[in-house]
Parts: structure tokens; sequence; C-alpha cells
């Protein structure tokens, strides 16, 4: 009986130990984390330009950029099917996302390809992107460009060029302040490849090229064409026309 007990003793002790190393190691990798995104926020600020191999807005852009965003910016984000959304992941993106938006920004989101993930009133991407729409209001526009019956030949192809590479950019007026480019993004996916990160610290004469590339052609998918308004059933809200 004494070995028993021993040999039990000893097991729990085992155990004790594994699990406290387990939980030593998950802490010094969080703290790895928090550090290396650190660094790249005083990186971008130093005027550098981030780059990553892969990544996901949820976990990568938002510490990122939500420093640069104030009152009245609008932060455009280009995605392909709302699987980010749907996924089991897709909390950390629509927290990241009201986080953009307390602090003032005006998001527009565009799904280029909605049918697969965001294709009717109850699929889990659109529950939980109606929660965004009630929550924010005029502060969240979701675009699905593709479904525009008035679409031309130009906004087609516009779409077609975006189906793996996304920009996301934030705008202040007219003014570029920062962008997020993800080279290559599949669908049912929710990360990136070959993905650059550039503030307005680090803007020279390539990036403001690429940048003003990228937001024509946001401007083009978002022109207000003859939607039907079922904002409230589906969620496939018309990008607002410009101010006179």
């Amino acid at each position: 009986m004494y070995v028993i007990i021993t040999m039990l003793m000893s097991v729990l002790v085992g155990l004790g130990a594994f699990f406290a190393i387990l939980e030593f190691t998950r802490r010094r990798a969080r703290l790895g984390v928090r550090r290396e995104r650190e660094k790249r926020n005083e990186d971008a600020a130093k005027g550098k330009i981030i780059e990553l191999g892969s990544s996901t807005i949820a976990d990568d852009l938002f510490p990122l950029i939500k420093p640069y965003i104030t009152p009245g910016d609008s932060l455009f984000v280009v995605g392909s099917d709302a699987f980010f959304a749907a996924s089991r992941h897709g909390l950390l993106l629509i927290d990241g996302l009201r986080e953009c938006m307390k602090r003032g920004a005006t998001l527009t989101y565009i799904i280029l390809a909605p049918d697969t993930y965001a294709e009717n009133k109850d699929s889990d991407a659109v529950i939980k992107l109606r929660k965004l729409k009630e929550e924010f209001d005029d502060k969240f526009h979701l675009v699905f460009p593709g479904e525009d019956p008035s679409i031309d030949e130009i906004q087609l192809e516009t779409i077609q060029k975006y189906h793996f590479l996304h920009p996301i950019l934030l705008v202040r007026g007219d003014e570029p302040i920062a962008m997020w480019i993800e080279g290559y993004h599949e669908p049912a996916s929710i990360y990136a490849y070959n993905v650059k990160f550039v503030s307005i610290e680090a803007w020279n004469n390539a990036e403001l090229e690429q940048f003003n590339s990228y937001y024509e052609d946001i401007q083009r998918l978002t022109k207000r064409g003859d939607y039907k308004d079922v904002s409230q059933e589906i969620l496939r809200y018309p990008f607002p026309p410009k101010a006179a």
C-alpha cells in the first residue's frame, strides 16, 4: 500500500512539474509575442517598412494600425470570402474591427466573393457582421461589389485582380496614413503571406504610388450602384455616396 501511495505521489509531483513548465513556456511565448509587436510598432514609428512572411489581420495588422487611427479616418478592408469572420477565430477579427471603429474610424469592409461564407442571413459571418452594423450603424459599411447590378467590365476586372491580393488602407480625408498589403491570401484561409505594412513615416514615392493605385481601385469597387437595400435582412450595404 505504501508503495502504491508513493508511486501516486510521484506521478502527481511529476504532473505538477509538467504543467508548471508548460505554463511557464506559454507565458514566455506570450511575452515574446508582445515584445515582438511592440518592436514592430517602434520600427513603424521610426519609418521602417514592416515585412512579414505570414500573418493574420487580427493578430498582426490591428496592433500596428490602431495607433494611427484618429476620429474621422476611413479604413478600407479588402477581403475575398468572409472566411475569417466565419471561422472559429472570427471573434478576434470582429473585436479588431470594433476597436478601430471605437477609435473613430469609418470602416468599409469589401467582400469580393460572398457566395460561400456570407451568402445568406443565417451565415455565421453575416450574423457576426450584423452585430457590428447594429452597434456602429453608419460607421460600418459592408460592400459586395460583385452583386451590384450596374457593375461594369472594369469593376469585374478589378474584382479579379484582388482575388488573392488584399490591400487595407487607412485614409484621413484623402491623405494616405497607413497601408497593409497581403500579397497572397487564399480564400477559405485566415493566413496571408508576403505581407507588408507601411506607415505615414515610411512613405516614399514607390509606396505612395502603390497606395494611390489601390485607393483608386477601392473607390471603383465601392462606387454606388443600384443596390437593393436589404441591410437588416442580409447586410448587403451600399457604400455611401461622397458628399458634394
